[in-house]
């Protein structure tokens, strides 16, 4: 029995151990971000230190009155899912209201009264307490799931992980039920219950801090592929993605190039603030008439460069019209002059049968495109169909002249 009582406490103390470190590395990503993962960081913090409370005191019930053991330790537990799903909120910026505060509370306090009430009033009742605290952490644990399983467009590797380590959380809140169903002995529950807490430290831990560094990498490669004014692609991912859909796809394609017109004018009079605001406003304006098939890039200054596949060849001239009278509604004004709106040209190629050709070459044949739109007038769309550019463009310095004097 000696030996029995020491595993027990070498086990009890490795669960302790497993929220004391949880604790500690939550405690110290808190540290380290900000805004809405800063606030998830902090529920997971007081996940993991409700655990580590709440299974300290049901494990020295036989050291205090059963009664502060069932009360302080049912209260706890329930409150530790709830913690989670604040977190969760807070992970995916879901905002909480009042009542998802006033549901907390009123659900901790009928929860805990049910389980002192059958403690009090039926003392047999043992197996059904255990049974009614399955029942409710389990429900919320589905209700956590759900969340994430709406969210799963926003979903990443982390998100996924903290998926599954969920129903693993649903398996060990289970183990204790059927400890006392069918093992009937208070030495297996008790075993149960240690076994249900490792497990839901470690693999909640691994998932929670995967969460954070898949979140992190993520964050670092968006940078890196992301344009830091309007957070559209940057030329480096539009050509790796272009490139990559010409060798594997072999499908045809449309590249488009958007230049605003008189860009340097705009600077000049409304400033350079009010010309960035213009190439947000741009962006915005194009991607509002784009589908999720087609990628849009800032290629540079005033430029925005489009790629649309295969299935878009029949409507990219729509597409493009619509584009471009969706930046014609964007006005500035200059004390109090009469506003002035935006044009841009806008000039794409297509690539039926552009085997052994190069993105460069793409990309200069949907540039040739835009030279023409811009010489017939601006504020108008030109498209090529395999246009050969020294049909256009009889020397390289003609397309030089063009770069420098497209404004």
């Amino acid at each position: 029995m000696a030996d029995l009582d020491i595993v027990n406490l070498v086990n009890i103390l490795d669960s302790i151990c497993c929220s004391l470190i949880g604790c500690f590395f939550l405690f110290q990503l808190k540290r380290d971000i900000h805004d809405h993962q800063r606030k998830a960081a902090i529920c997971f913090f007081w996940l993991y230190l409700c655990w580590g409370v709440a299974f300290v005191i049901m494990a020295v019930r036989n050291w205090i009155y059963i009664e502060i053991s069932v009360l302080v330790s049912n209260a706890l537990y329930m409150l530790s899912f709830y913690i989670l799903l604040f977190g969760v909120f807070h992970w995916y910026r879901l905002r909480l209201k009042p009542w998802h505060y006033i549901v907390c509370g009123i659900h901790v306090c009928i929860y805990t009264a049910i389980q002192i009430g059958m403690l009090e009033w039926f003392p047999q009742s043992f197996v059904y307490r255990v049974y009614f605290a399955a029942g409710n952490n389990i429900t919320l644990l589905l209700v956590i799931i759900s969340i994430l399983r709406q969210q799963q467009n926003y979903n990443g590797f982390g998100e996924k992980l903290l998926s599954i380590s969920l129903h693993s959380l649903i398996l060990a809140a289970l183990l204790p039920s059927v400890a006392v169903s069918f093992l009937k002995d208070v030495y297996f529950f008790q075993a149960s219950v240690t076994l249900a807490q490792s497990i839901a430290c470690n693999f909640m831990l691994g998932a929670l801090l995967s969460l954070f560094l898949f979140n992190q990498v993520d964050r670092h490669y968006q940078s890196s592929v992301r344009d830091q004014l309007t957070g559209l692609y940057n030329r480096r991912y539009f050509w790796e993605h272009v490139q990559q859909y010409m060798s594997e796809a072999g499908q045809p394609f449309i590249l488009a190039i958007i230049d605003v017109d008189y860009f340097k004018q705009i600077n000049d009079k409304f400033g350079h603030d009010a010309g960035d605001q213009v190439v947000q406003r741009v962006a915005r304006a194009i991607q509002r008439n784009l589908s999720e098939s087609d990628v849009l890039a800032r290629y540079g200054g005033d430029e925005f460069i489009i790629f649309f596949p295969s299935q878009h060849m029949q409507s990219t001239e729509q597409i493009l019209n619509a584009v471009r009278l969706t930046i014609n509604e964007i006005c500035l004004s200059h004390d109090g002059e009469t506003p002035e709106c935006v044009t841009a040209s806008l000039g794409y190629a297509a690539c039926r049968a552009c085997a052994g050709d190069s993105v460069e070459q793409m990309i200069k044949r949907a540039d040739v495109a835009l030279y023409q739109a811009k010489h017939s007038g601006r504020n108008r769309v030109v498209g090529l169909e395999d246009t050969v550019l020294t049909d256009i463009f009889r020397s390289e310095n003609d397309l030089e002249w063009h770069h420098i004097n497209r404004r």
